[in-house]
């Protein structure tokens, strides 16, 4: 292609074309580190040289598309499987890999901040982020703002006790109400403070502190 400074590529596909040039993990992904190695070699030789997709929907019959559609289907390339992945497997390998960073992230303490609560669901198993059916914390908590709202503050502790006060104005009272000497923290209010309905049965299972916050609106 010596001589060429400008290419245009006229596609019904403008989709299929991003994809010509997408790195990220796919079945096709040969054939794009192909493509991207031949246009480094053209923008290196000059770096006025540049490249343009214009979107051509077919029902605009363009007389070109016909004779573009039939030189296409004329020309006959070996069908090549770069490998025996579907685009959905793929696809789906992409999405474990950012759930695993994710939950990676999450399990570092400085990340999530020192004062998110850790729950568990019915089995006992530590509740770790992920998207797949609403998400982690979400399928539980349900659709209910409020609930929503306030179960989110209590998790992470930006709830209007006397231990979030306490680190904000130490010099004024923080005890619960239930006692002159007893701080009124989190976990007193959901494993002993007397004054909530339901205290003897919550722990930090997730459930039950939805169960919970419903019973104390």
């Amino acid at each position: 292609m010596e001589g060429i400074s400008r290419i245009i590529i006229v596609t019904d596909s403008i989709q299929c074309a991003q994809k010509l040039l997408d790195t990220s993990n796919h079945p096709r992904q040969g054939h794009t580190i192909a493509i991207s190695k031949s246009l480094r070699a053209f923008f290196n030789r000059d770096p006025t040289n540049s490249i343009q997709f214009w979107d051509c929907p077919s029902d605009d019959r363009w007389p070109l598309h016909r004779q573009a559609d039939r030189q296409a289907k004329s020309h006959r390339i070996p069908i090549q499987y770069p490998n025996r992945e579907s685009w959905e497997l793929s696809r789906r390998n992409e999405c474990e890999d950012i759930i695993k960073e994710w939950q990676m992230f999450f399990e570092n303490a400085p990340y999530r901040e020192n004062q998110f609560l850790d729950t568990y669901d019915d089995d006992d198993n530590l509740v770790t982020p992920t998207y797949a059916k609403g998400g982690s914390w979400l399928t539980t908590i349900g659709i209910s703002n409020s609930i929503c709202t306030r179960a989110t503050r209590l998790i992470t502790n930006h709830v209007p006790i006397g231990e979030y006060g306490a680190r904000f104005f130490p010099n004024k009272n923080t005890s619960c109400p239930c006692s002159s000497t007893q701080l009124e923290t989190r976990h007193h209010i959901l494993r002993q403070c007397p004054l909530y309905k339901s205290y003897n049965r919550v722990g930090y299972v997730l459930s039950k502190i939805v169960d919970f916050l419903q019973s104390n609106l």
